[in-house]
C-alpha cells in the first residue's frame, strides 16, 4: 500500500510515488452540465 498526499483546493487531488519512483496524480473534478440528470457527476483524471 502506498502512502498518498491529499491536497484540497478547487478539486481534491491525490498523489503518490511508487517504489520505482513513478509519481501519480489523481484528481476528482465535479462536472456541472446544468442538467438534472447530471447532478453529483465527477470525472477522475490521472
Amino acid at each position: 500500500m502506498y502512502e498518498y498526499i491529499l491536497k484540497e483546493g478547487v478539486d481534491p487531488l491525490f498523489s503518490f510515488t511508487t517504489k520505482h519512483g513513478l509519481n501519480y496524480f489523481i484528481a476528482f473534478r465535479k462536472m456541472d452540465f446544468g442538467n438534472a440528470y447530471f447532478q453529483n457527476l465527477y470525472s477522475v483524471d490521472f
